[in-house]
């Protein structure tokens, strides 16, 4: 078991770390290792359809798949341990609600925007979205002197990028800027 799991965390890692747009669709049930894949993803897109759970306790089992790492940071202990010790379902507009899901959609609009949001954060520049993520996924363990340092460790190389220059001179000409990140349409 332990190995097995070994490899499973070695996964999840990869995707969590991963230094490109993570958006995850989740279009019906996502109970245990599905809510926690789902929870490593930088965007959940919710379908009306998608429910979500902690099921392990159900079971006898303790969460996995850095669900006991990652539910806390986006909901909450208080929150977290609720829903991990009660095994109860979650609902999409709760998922939203919770910070778990970033939006729901009815259908294929969940699909139509998970798709719209991955490609626009494609447009980002790679490696300020690298630096950024990595600046994110450090902030709660990092003091402020030392979040600040790697801030500006992180500007003194994106400023240096071939992106910035074209963003830059985009922005001066007040052409279409390289990303924009895509609005909800009013009928959402």
């Amino acid at each position: 078991v332990r190995m097995r799991m070994a490899e499973t965390n070695r996964l999840l890692a990869a995707l969590a770390d991963f230094d490109r747009p993570v958006v995850a669709l989740v279009d019906g049930v996502a109970y245990g290792a599905g809510f926690s894949l789902a929870l490593a993803a930088d965007f959940v897109i919710a379908t009306e359809r998608a429910r979500f759970c902690m099921a392990f306790a159900r079971i006898g089992l303790v969460p996995d798949l850095a669900a006991s790492w990652l539910l806390p940071r986006l909901v909450g202990m208080q929150r977290a341990r609720e829903i991990i010790y009660s095994a109860r379902e979650i609902g999409a507009a709760e998922a939203v609600q919770l910070g778990i899901a970033l939006e729901s959609h009815a259908g294929e609009r969940a699909s139509e925007r998970a798709e719209e949001l991955a490609r626009a954060l494609a447009r980002m520049s790679p490696p300020a979205f690298a630096m950024s993520k990595r600046l994110l996924a450090r902030s709660f363990e990092n003091d402020l002197a030392t979040q600040l340092d790697a801030e500006a460790a992180a500007q003194a190389v994106a400023l240096t990028s071939g992106y910035v220059k074209e963003a830059s001179a985009r922005f001066m000409r007040k052409e279409t800027p390289l990303y924009q990140w895509p609005t909800r349409r009013d009928d959402e």
